[in-house]
């Protein structure tokens, strides 16, 4: 018998751009979002950094308890012309449910709160297109 696993995903921010967070099915049982990747069978998050190809850093246990993930970004964007940057502070909150109960994030403090804000100021000092 299989056990249905429901995993809520609560994405809070401007999408611009529109569609920028990008969801996948990876493996079985394994789903890719933006710079996390979850594994439903033992309910981890993890952290995939895309730039160093490194292991994906375990954050933690989304089983009954929720984390929170929040980080900043920067984007080029080439829109009438011209190229621009497009500054974010994204919030992810994240738990895998037997049953879905949809004020989960609302009713209970997360378990984990991981955060990773760059400082945007210096990075790309002199950039050009």
């Amino acid at each position: 018998m299989s056990l249905l696993i429901q995993c809520v995903i609560d994405q809070h921010g401007d999408d611009i751009q529109g569609g920028r967070v990008k969801y996948a099915k990876v493996a079985d049982q394994t789903i890719k979002f933006d710079r996390f990747q979850i594994c439903l069978t033992d309910k981890v998050m993890a952290y995939v950094d895309s730039k160093s190809g490194e292991t994906p850093w375990i954050i933690g246990s989304l089983d009954n308890q929720w984390i929170q993930c929040k980080y900043n970004g920067r984007q080029s964007i080439f829109e009438s012309d011209r190229y621009y940057w497009l500054y974010e502070e994204v919030t992810v909150n994240a738990i895998c449910l037997s049953k879905l109960n949809e004020k989960v994030f609302l009713s209970a403090e997360p378990a984990i709160v991981y955060t990773d804000f760059n400082d945007l100021d210096t990075i790309g000092k002199g950039w050009k297109p």
